[in-house]
């Protein structure tokens, strides 16, 4: 089958913006740069708070190593004194001094009246803790500027007092340098991240631009125009093609609807005129005779003008529903064949045609049963119909590769290739039926509750004749 010519393009809409004279939303407006924006900042502020306590730990590990010297050393110290009295101890404080020319430590040992007996503290410093407390106070060793050092002093027995320190210059400067990457760190990690979320958004921001130049286009009255990356293998593809199937779908019915218009003011101009002329007689008839026949003849007019109306009421509200499966339901497509070709036996048998049902046990198929029935005998009516006396015409079902296949053969005139391209289509008719009834809808009614259904219809030659072929989805037993 074929779709309904494409259509021109529609007007424009005066109430619809020219998409030119839009302008497309900031980047720095979008809903996907503020999302990035927002994903950069949560993932910076962990990175902060990770950082955060990387520091706090590191800091506390110096300060719990420093203290931990600082107490050996005491101690040390302390029971040195109480071993080997004073003597031995300012031995030892002057070793240390020895082994450290950098000053990493300050000492001092004073006598009862505060006089240094060792160390290279000129006096005792100002603020350093006593007892098991240790902290922070300020020293200035011989010849170095006043700096920063950890540690406590103590009495020893006998009115002696000890002072021990350690420097905190190299552990500062350990942290600050550890601070300031954690902050570099931090800050290209939020440079990074907005750098790529700017990246991220453009491209975001691209797809969605083109989709809505597409939307405002088809509002324009553009209708063939297409949202383009559809053989993208991602989601941004899976909705170009979403987006495309619907313009499709929405063009061919628009296309359809301005093709029906079209029929419809063609087709009924003449069967209207009839009805004129008909009415016509009537009032000019000169017996009552004439007058029932022009009325009678004006009714069957009448009577045939809505039933094309209600068969292009069928049409429209089928193709509306196509690829909705609701309101379908389990239907054994064996029984309908059944059904018709009994509806059909006595108007077969009546013009010399032998109808004959080759259909296998129960085929399951989900769809409406009263639309599957009607579509089969539309098909069957016209095999019957177009089939010279004598022949036969064969209804055939059967189930190939998950699918059931329906068919009907006729041993009729058949279809030129040429014209089975538009056979679905509306008021279409061959060239050899002008003496059968009828408007050239009844196919266009079984392609559209086919396509209601999931099925795919072919025509192929029966030589001689026409074999008519659906192709259904299986579904569970009725």
């Amino acid at each position: 089958m074929t779709a309904p010519a494409t259509p021109s393009a529609a007007p424009p809409n005066p109430a619809a913006p020219d998409p030119a004279t839009r302008r497309p939303t900031a980047l720095a407006r979008s809903a996907t740069f503020r999302l990035a924006l927002g994903i950069a900042l949560a993932i910076t502020i962990a990175n902060g708070v990770i950082f955060a306590g990387v520091y706090w730990f590191a800091a506390r590990e110096v300060a719990a190593r420093t203290e931990a010297l600082v107490r050996a050393d005491l101690t040390g110290l302390a029971d040195l004194y109480a071993q080997r009295r004073l003597i031995a101890l300012r031995e030892a404080i002057e070793t240390r001094l020895e082994r450290d020319p950098t000053v990493a430590a300050v000492y001092l040992l004073t006598d009862k009246k505060d006089g240094r007996l060792a160390g290279n503290l000129a006096q005792w410093p100002v603020g350093v803790p006593t007892g098991d407390r240790l902290g922070r106070f300020t020293a200035a060793a011989d010849g170095r500027p006043p700096g920063d050092y950890w540690g406590a002093g103590t009495t020893l027995p006998g009115g002696f007092r000890l002072v021990i320190g350690h420097a905190l210059a190299e552990d500062d400067t350990h942290l600050a340098r550890l601070a300031l990457i954690l902050i570099g760190a931090s800050a290209a990690t939020l440079a990074l991240g907005i750098g790529g979320g700017v990246l991220a958004s453009r491209r975001l921001f691209a797809r969605i631009l083109a989709v809505n130049e597409v939307a405002a286009a088809v509002e324009a009255g553009t209708m063939a125009a297409r949202v383009a990356g559809a053989d993208r293998p991602d989601e941004f593809g899976d909705l170009a093609r979403h987006v495309n199937a619907m313009l499709e779908r929405t063009e061919r019915l628009i296309g359809g609807l301005r093709e029906v218009s079209d029929r419809i003011a063609h087709e009924l101009r003449t069967p209207l005129n009839r009805i004129r002329g008909r009415i016509d007689l009537i009032a000019d008839a000169g017996s009552e005779a004439e007058r029932a026949a022009a009325a009678e003849a004006a009714r069957t007019e009448v009577s045939d003008t809505v039933r094309v109306f209600e068969a292009l009421l069928d049409i429209a509200t089928t193709e509306a529903e196509a690829g909705n499966r609701a309101g379908l339901a389990p239907v054994d497509l064996a029984a309908v064949v059944a059904d018709v070709a009994d509806l059909y036996e006595a108007v077969a048998e009546e013009r010399g045609i032998t109808l004959s049902v080759a259909a296998a046990g129960p085929v399951p198929v989900l769809g409406d049963r009263m639309l599957l029935a009607r579509m089969l005998a539309n098909v069957v009516d016209n095999a019957v119909k177009f089939s010279p006396p004598g022949a036969g015409v064969t209804i055939a079902l059967t189930v190939a590769d998950d699918l059931a296949v329906l068919s009907v053969t006729d041993r009729g005139p058949g279809l030129d290739p040429a014209f089975r391209k538009r056979a679905f289509d509306r008021f279409t008719r061959g060239a050899d039926t002008a003496e059968v009834p009828g408007h050239g809808l009844g196919l266009s009614l079984v392609r559209a509750i086919a396509i209601r259904h999931g099925a795919r219809i072919e025509l192929t030659d029966a030589q001689p004749g026409l074999t008519v072929t659906f192709r259904l989805p299986l579904g569970s037993a009725a």
